[in-house]
């Protein structure tokens, strides 16, 4: 069974040619526009997002949905990534991210506006010949480039021993700023670290540009890479191809059996420095090539001087410019409609969402009222606003014309539950306040005591009164004469006067009317009363 990678089963949910298309977000990049298409992979221009407004352009390649079952591409591509995002070099690629969506693997590199070398070739002339110092401009830094990619360290500080095997004119970027990028390092191999091994047979990598033990299945190393740069530089420099048959098995043949044709069969004022390179960097013992990328760089560096003077990633610009036309204004127009097509939609869609009613809210019809905790709802009485609150939330008729969201009505049950309590505790508080017994004020000559019938009628209200009536918080006149009254004819809870400075004043007596029924109130053990008698609350319903 191979391995599994990011990729899942063919079962899971993925993406077809028709759904990768401009708009299609996946994570933080929106496709914007295709590029190219390969054998395995395509090549769109995204846009990647960010806080406060911050967006750039990058490449995106995703592996293509038709390959993505497949654990042998799968792995590739995985190791592209993985080996390609560590090299550090202003002549490789960066690879910015790694991500997947819907079993779409894809690829997130820097973004480069310009041409492959194989389009500027084509541009250039009928036959790929470039100029002698742009051609050198190109190639050493293209080697410098691969010399970064050979040095790769792992964390040990050991070299990882990777080798690019697809080195091709398809795979060499150079910008309109004239800078040369190195890429797709999707058949790279690193020694004893790559996750998959070339089968029996099988080969990787471009046909024409091999080395001959890449062709034989040989071990390959760096100078592997410098054979193909020399296949490269071949052919830009003298505008044909040392190997190229009619077919491929022609090709492979003359790799491992042609000799190689001087560059001044083609070139009349050939340096011989570029003779000496190129018959070099093709030799078949590979021990007779250049044992770097590096070594093969400096002689380039050598080649690019033109008439004394070493050509620049300057002229490398003003030369792209000049060759391939409008091509890149094109495709920049085309990025920037694209931009603005993608900025369009956004709008659409922020337009749709601010205009769209908000589902959790729940808007009250005209005229109703949604109680919220702590309210009374109006015409009821504010005495019994707790019961009131409690039995409104669970209406759902004609009092509440929509139901307000059960986190809106947690909060209002809350609320009552807390104003009810409040009642009872702050209700029998009130009642003793008023029920405490108090010394009389000082008799004035306006006040005159009462008579003897007077506190007989007042007592025998009290007394015959229902012990069960019930108590409200907001005591009405009568029930507070009546206080009065239980107050005075309560008896003190000593029979021994206490001692005191003031002079005493003589209360009004009370005379039981004959007969009467004496108010009693909870018995204790001594028998009567504790602390005077207090009458019953009324059940607050909780």
């Amino acid at each position: 069974m191979p391995p599994r990678g990011l990729c899942q089963t063919a079962a899971d949910s993925v993406l077809t040619l028709d759904e990768v298309k401009p708009g299609l977000a996946l994570g933080r990049y929106e496709f914007l526009l295709p590029i190219a298409r390969g054998g395995m992979a395509a090549v769109w221009a995204a846009r990647a997002r960010g806080a406060r407004g911050f967006q750039r352009t990058v490449a995106i390649k995703t592996m293509l949905p038709t390959l993505s079952a497949d654990p042998h591409f799968e792995t590739m591509f995985l190791d592209e990534a993985r080996i390609a995002s560590r090299i550090r070099h202003p002549n490789v690629v960066e690879i910015v991210d790694l991500g997947e969506q819907d079993s779409l693997l894809y690829i997130v590199m820097e973004w480069i506006d310009g041409e492959p070398l194989s389009t500027l070739m084509r541009k250039a002339g009928t036959d790929g010949q470039l100029p002698m110092g742009i051609s050198a401009r190109i190639m050493a830094d293209t080697c410098a480039g691969l010399h970064a990619a050979h040095e790769l360290r792992d964390d040990d500080g050991g070299v990882v021993g990777l080798v690019h095997r697809d080195i091709s004119p398809q795979n060499i970027m150079v910008s309109y700023d004239g800078i040369v990028k190195l890429l797709d390092f999707g058949v790279a191999k690193a020694a004893g670290n790559s996750t998959v091994e070339t089968a029996a047979g099988h080969v990787k990598g471009k046909i024409a540009y091999m080395a001959p033990e890449q062709v034989l299945g040989e071990r390959v190393d760096r100078r592997t890479d410098v054979f193909a740069c020399g296949i490269v530089l071949y052919q830009i420099t003298t505008g044909r191809h040392p190997f190229r048959g009619e077919v491929d098995a022609a090709t492979l043949h003359n790799v491992l059996r042609r000799d190689v044709p001087s560059p001044r069969h083609f070139v009349s004022d050939c340096p011989p420095r570029l003779h000496q390179i190129v018959m070099k960097a093709l030799q078949r013992d590979r021990e007779k090539r250049f044992q770097t990328a590096a070594e093969m760089a400096n002689e380039l560096e050598e080649l690019a001087r033109v008439g004394g003077t070493r050509t620049t990633t300057l002229q490398v610009a003003e030369f792209i410019r000049a060759s391939t036309g409008s091509i890149g204004e094109e495709r920049r127009g085309m990025l920037k409609k694209a931009l603005q097509d993608a900025d369009g939609r956004q709008s659409s869609t922020a337009a749709m969402l601010a205009t769209a009613a908000d589902p959790v809210q729940h808007t009250p019809a005209s005229g109703s009222h949604i109680i919220k905790a702590g309210d009374t709802p109006a015409g009821l009485d504010s005495t019994h606003s707790s019961v009131s609150i409690a039995g409104a939330l669970s209406t759902t008729g004609s009092s509440l014309s929509s139901e307000p969201p059960p986190a809106t009505r947690r909060r209002m049950v809350g609320g009552a539950i807390v104003i009810g309590v409040v009642a009872a505790v702050c209700i029998p508080l009130i009642g003793l306040a008023l029920l405490r017994p108090r010394e009389n004020p000082p008799a004035t000559p306006a006040q005159q005591p009462a008579t003897s019938a007077e506190a007989s009628a007042s007592a025998l209200a009290v007394a015959t009164a229902p012990a069960s009536t019930p108590v409200d918080s907001a005591p009405s006149e009568s029930a507070t004469g009546a206080a009065s009254a239980v107050v005075a004819a309560t008896p003190p809870t000593s029979s021994a006067p206490e001692p005191s400075t003031a002079p005493v004043q003589t209360a009004a007596p009370v005379v039981p009317v004959p007969g009467s029924t004496k108010a009693k109130g909870p018995a204790t053990k001594g028998g009567g009363t504790k602390g005077g008698w207090v009458p019953p609350l009324a059940d607050p319903g909780f």
